[in-house]
């Protein structure tokens, strides 16, 4: 039983979510998705080596007619399980690749000899494309498709979007000790948000004042998830336990209400 479909997450949502705050996104979504498939989860965990293929299994529970399931790394052991697993269960999760040709300082032919990402579908028995990751038309296109085939119950689907990271690694990263300053600034001309405006002027459907209501607009709902975020108080300590497990041992609820009862003598002091 395919659990009912979730609206997507607001920008608000989602600050909550990555910086632990206690209305988190997936707090009731994993563990509503834990009680309904709780046999299988909890035979899957118990071999810790498993615990990435019982997430693609409550991600794919989670997520239920639009399970949209996003991964951007292609060298780690815990895709290839999620990949595997989702293909042997026929499961409607779609794998994407942002393939922006760096893993910080290594390029992708330092990192695979394979000619495409997208053929590393094959080993895990379902279909993998290429799809330009610059032209947000053909990326929604591929997205459409591949999200009507998993509704459908045709499974799995690995899309490759080919981009470019215009942008170092991480503000502690300098890219420019490690590729010229020439390829990046001819790369820039295939930015996306500049390449669909351009497109879309060109089409006389776009224009200054839509731009502007656009920015307008996109700045007013940034802002206003910052204040919401702000709003939220933090997370009570003993909440990391809540959502590891549809059952909490013993050891680990006994450790949770010492967090609790600590919490409160501080407070009362």
């Amino acid at each position: 039983m395919l659990m009912t479909k979730r609206k997507p997450a607001t920008i608000g949502e989602i600050l909550i979510e990555e910086f632990m705050k206690p209305i988190g996104l997936t707090q009731g979504a994993l563990a509503e998705a834990m009680g309904v498939q709780r046999k299988h989860v909890n035979e899957l965990c118990n071999d810790r080596r498993n615990v990435t293929a019982a997430t693609a299994l409550i991600l794919a529970r989670v997520f239920g007619n639009s399970p949209d399931f996003w991964l951007n790394v292609q060298r780690r052991s815990d895709l290839w399980e999620a990949m595997n697993f989702a293909g042997v269960w026929k499961l409607p999760v779609i794998f994407v690749a942002n393939n922006n040709q760096w893993a910080i300082s290594v390029p992708l032919k330092l990192q695979t000899a394979s000619e495409t990402l997208a053929q590393k579908a094959i080993a895990a028995g379902f279909a993998g494309e290429q799809v330009d990751g610059n032209d947000v038309i053909a990326v929604h296109a591929a997205m459409a498709d591949a999200i009507a085939d998993a509704r459908a119950g045709k499974g799995p689907r690995l899309i490759e979007a080919l981009t470019y990271r215009l942008s170092d690694h991480t503000t502690a990263d300098d890219a420019g000790r490690y590729r010229p300053a020439e390829e990046v600034q001819a790369r820039w001309k295939e930015e996306p948000i500049a390449r669909l405006r351009s497109y879309l002027v060109s089409q006389k459907v776009w224009g200054k004042s839509d731009e502007e209501e656009l920015v307008a607009d996109c700045q007013q709902r940034v802002e206003a998830a910052v204040e919401r975020y702000l709003a939220v108080g933090p997370r009570a300590p003993e909440t990391m336990f809540d959502y590891l497990y549809a059952e909490l041992p013993r050891v680990y609820a006994s450790q949770r209400e010492e967090l609790k009862r600590n919490r409160h003598g501080r407070s009362d002091g």
